[in-house]
């Protein structure tokens, strides 16, 4: 039987990449377009076919496992998402060497899912060894650790471990006040995760710290009118609600919904969803004529987006 000639072989291993690219693109469609049961199958396709192509160790197939990876997560299939975590983290061990950067970005992910499946003990002990690479690549001040620490205070809150969920989070508070800029949005919205377990947990002056905390992180990462900061206002605003101080929670109302129509617009779904907040707020302190002009603003963009 003969051989094809080298540049044959060739083109048609371009070929055959690109039909399977095509097959990713393709799932990522069904993606956007909301149907995760055919991302999942077309997905498996494109990850069959690089495979065939590249072979069962190539780098390169670490996104395409991540990616059904996910879509198992969206729907809610945990238990395979973590075997396609499991194995995406081998390649890039493999690939890379175990304390590569990228390795930790697997772990973190490989952590979320035992997250999902309440595994919260085998999700601390992975962002353990995420926190260590971290460390060891990027210094003991870096955004990065202080993001993998909050993430072991909440799940240590989960577990009941109150004193080290609390030692963690004190050194990742110390890392952002020595370093305003790491405090990133994603560091707030982890620190309102926390105050709402404390808050579970009837620790209300703690819950209400890192609330405020959370605002403070948020304000110091962006602009003063920043969708980040809107959303840490009504964070804080809730809380003020839930606790029925409805005064301090008036002022935070107001100052979103500024934002919101600033950003988004005066038909807006945040802008509704804020105005319905700052109109219940009003009631509650006794100003029915301005909560009734907001709840008709409210209202109106309501049939507004219905239509």
């Amino acid at each position: 039987m003969s051989k094809r000639p080298a540049g044959e072989a060739e083109k048609q291993h371009e070929k055959e990449l690109s039909k399977a690219t095509s097959l990713s693109d393709l799932a990522q469609l069904h993606c956007a377009q909301g149907d995760y049961k055919r991302a999942e199958q077309t997905y498996r396709q494109a990850l069959l076919a690089y495979e065939d192509l590249l072979g069962p160790a190539h780098p390169d197939l670490i996104v395409s496992v991540h990616k059904l990876a996910l879509v198992c997560r969206a729907l809610e299939k945990n238990e395979q998402a973590a075997g396609l975590y499991t194995r995406a983290l081998l390649l890039a061990e493999q690939n890379f060497g175990p304390t590569d950067l990228r390795v930790a970005t697997r772990l973190n992910y490989l952590a979320g899912a035992y997250n999902a499946n309440r595994n919260y003990a085998l999700a601390e002990t992975i962002v353990i060894r995420s926190l260590d690479i971290y460390e060891s690549a990027l210094g003991p001040e870096h955004h990065n650790v202080a993001l993998a620490l909050l993430a072991l205070a909440i799940l240590c809150q989960r577990q009941n471990k109150a004193e080290e969920a609390e030692s963690y989070f004190q050194r990742s508070a110390e890392i952002n006040r020595k370093q305003p800029g790491c405090g990133y949005p994603g560091t707030a919205e982890s620190l309102s995760k926390l105050a709402q377990a404390f808050y579970s947990q009837s620790q209300l002056d703690k819950a209400e710290l890192l609330f405020r905390y959370s605002l403070l992180l948020a304000e110091e990462a962006s602009f003063p009118d920043h969708p980040f900061v809107a959303q840490a206002l009504s964070g804080l605003a809730s809380w003020f609600i839930e606790q029925d101080r409805y005064r301090e929670a008036e002022p935070l109302c107001k100052r979103a919904l500024q934002i919101w129509e600033d950003l988004l617009g005066s038909e807006h779904p945040e802008v509704e969803r804020v105005l319905r907040d700052y109109a219940a707020v009003l009631r509650k302190l006794d100003r029915p004529l301005k909560a009734e002009r907001l709840e008709a603003r409210a209202a109106e963009i309501s049939r507004t987006l219905s239509n």
